[in-house]
């Protein structure tokens, strides 16, 4: 009789452990990155069942797949979004070059007709200050895009090194636990889930100690983490061309630099400031001064209006051409040299055809990989190129996000609440506890019978 009660009370105490965990994985079924747990029941050498343990479902294989796939898509996301707004910046209207040297050279061509007429000579000159606007424009959207760049690289520096700081924190209260099983589910979940942040904004590459600890590092090898000590990930232009970035990574006292290739939205970040943004300007900046250059040239080498040698009609500073490209103060219409010579008489255009030529004859530019062609086609050519990386940046998110979604759907058809099952699970522990409550009640009613014969 005893045994039967023993056995009726461990089935018990067995269901109502079953029944908690059940009952916290449907509490916990919409919470991101909880793994769901299982009760595992074992027979003692009497017949009773007892709780062995409570189980964590989760597969690291699984795990460190999602890792790896979020780096890729947010890599790729970042640096599509990014290359998306430059290519705004110069295909918008109100910024295009293009646009501008075809207002231009269509105002020239009119001007051929009759190069003194007043009117004519005005809306040259309106062209010209035009084309000095859209450069500046194009400069500042592209400096407010070098300090936005600056700025989110900085920031994402920051939350990583919260996340590592998090990840040794978690490491330590782990190493406080002798056995590595009875490390709580809910704390391996929050390391785990730190670790998902963190790969969300460098590529990482963790390992599994024996003490229930991980070590993480960048996927170059660089430690990140080792046990309780976190390392401390710095941003700083590079010395040696502060137009560049450089990471630094501090780990135990010992401060070295980093190789800017760590995957994630920093990764992308530091490429495309150190390899796109930095083309575009070194491009506009070129084409600026070609442009500049150009017409100053074939201006001083003509006669204006009242018969004076023509003077330059730009100016800019060599060290920023586009931001400060502008026609000269006070040039007039009248400063426009488009006769071929101070005698040229009323009418004359020699010096204009020149000016009109310009739109058809190539320039050497190194910024496009010392390609030589017309101002407008080099444009053109500047934003194709930014257009095709742009897509196929996207076409990489795309690829990278699916990966990124088959993977969690393989983590959470393993590791994930199903509360359809979870709800079967519920019904068939409660039936459970019922049985063995109801074999305690016939025994204690045997017992009591028993007692009662006497």
């Amino acid at each position: 009789m005893s045994n039967i009660t023993n056995i009726a009370k461990s089935g018990i105490y067995a269901s109502q452990a079953a029944l908690a965990t059940t009952s916290m994985n449907i509490a916990n079924a919409s919470v991101a990155g909880y793994s769901r747990q299982d009760t595992v029941l074992a027979t003692d050498m009497g017949g009773a069942v007892y709780v062995d343990s409570t189980r964590r479902i989760s597969e690291q294989y699984l795990v460190t797949s999602i890792w790896d796939s979020t780096s890729a898509a947010t890599y790729y996301d970042t640096q599509s979004s990014y290359l998306g707004q430059l290519e705004n910046i110069f295909a918008s209207d109100g910024n295009s070059i293009a646009s501008g040297l075809d207002m231009l050279f269509a105002a020239l061509n009119a001007a051929m007709v009759n190069p003194d007429d007043n009117a004519t000579r005005q809306a040259v000159i309106s062209e010209l200050s035009n084309m000095g606007l859209r450069f500046n424009n194009i400069n500042d959207s592209l400096q407010q895009q070098r300090d936005l760049v600056t700025s989110e690289m900085e920031s994402t520096v920051i939350e990583i090194n919260g996340l590592i700081s998090n990840i040794a924190e978690i490491n330590a209260m782990m190493s406080d636990y002798s056995d590595p099983s009875e490390i709580p589910s809910s704390l391996l979940d929050q390391r785990d889930n730190a670790i998902a942040d963190l790969s969300n904004l460098v590529d990482v590459s963790v390992t599994n100690n024996a003490d229930g600890t991980v070590n993480v590092a960048l996927q170059n090898g660089q430690p990140l983490v080792v046990g309780s000590t976190a390392a401390t990930l710095g941003v700083e232009a590079d010395p040696l061309d502060p137009s560049k970035s450089q990471l630094t990574l501090d780990f135990n006292g010992n401060d070295f630099p980093l190789s800017t290739d760590v995957g994630g939205s920093l990764g992308a970040l530091i490429d495309y400031h150190d390899n796109e943004l930095n083309q575009a300007e070194a491009f506009i900046d070129e084409l600026a001064m070609t442009f500049a250059d150009a017409f100053n040239e074939v201006q001083v080498a003509g006669y204006d209006q009242n018969g004076n040698p023509g003077q330059p009609m730009f100016s800019y500073d060599p060290t920023d051409p586009a931001g400060t490209l502008k026609l000269v103060d006070d040039f007039s219409s009248d400063m426009l040299a488009f006769s071929g010579s101070a005698t040229g008489g009323s009418g004359d255009n020699t010096n204009l055809q020149a000016m009109v030529d310009l739109s058809s004859q190539e320039f050497h530019f190194d910024s496009l990989g010392g390609i030589d062609s017309t101002l407008s086609d080099a444009y053109v050519s500047q934003i194709g190129t930014i257009a095709s990386a742009t897509r196929q940046a996207e076409l990489d998110a795309q690829a990278a996000e699916q990966a990124q979604m088959h993977a969690k759907n393989e983590w959470v058809s393993v590791s994930g609440v199903n509360l359809d099952e979870e709800a079967v699970n519920l019904i068939a522990y409660q039936q459970a506890y019922q049985a063995n409550a109801k074999v305690l009640s016939t025994a204690d009613q045997l017992f009591t019978t028993i007692l009662n014969a006497f």
